[in-house]
């Protein structure tokens, strides 16, 4: 039951996904081998971060890895970046009234 069972994960590596996976989730599409190990080590990096300074360091370093990812990869990545930038916003605004 559900993507993350092993059993689906080892299936999923072995024959790829079919018509009813959902290729918009980053796990099936990391399974499948479609992103690569830069493309997750950022979105660690940015899932990690915990202030504005650090997601707009991590915002240059997705630029200089530009050539080494995918298209799909850098914008998905600079969209996390900008949603985790608005709800840190958010938290501050939360925790101040």
């Amino acid at each position: 039951k559900g993507y993350a069972t092993s059993y689906h994960i080892e299936i999923l590596r072995k024959i790829g996904h079919c018509k009813i996976h959902r290729t918009s989730y980053e796990f099936v599409r990391g399974v499948c081998g479609e992103f690569s190990q830069s493309y997750f080590r950022l979105n660690r990096m940015i899932n990690k971060a915990k202030c504005k300074e650090d997601l707009n360091l991590l915002n240059e370093n997705i630029s200089k890895f530009k050539n080494k990812i995918s298209q799909a990869e850098w914008r998905r990545l600079r969209r996390k970046i900008t949603f985790k930038k608005s709800n840190l916003r958010i938290a501050i605004k939360n925790r101040k009234g």
